[in-house]
């Protein structure tokens, strides 16, 4: 019997422990996009600002030439 059961012990183990991988996997992944979300916010917002500050710059060049 412990041959036998032993298999499955280690199957179940396995599938726990893949299980735990997967979630700890998932979790780091909403990190990171999480992250990365906050970068392009930040990066938009300085760009949007740019772009608003910019054809105020930018339209006296455009009018001399």
């Amino acid at each position: 019997m412990k041959p036998a059961s032993l298999p499955s012990n280690l199957r179940s183990t396995q599938r726990a422990c893949a299980g735990f991988s997967r979630d700890f996997a998932i979790a780091s992944v909403s990190k990171t996009n999480l992250m990365f979300a906050y970068i392009r916010t930040y990066i938009q917002l300085i760009y949007s600002l740019t772009l608003a500050s910019l054809p105020r710059r930018a339209l006296p060049i455009t009018r001399k030439i």
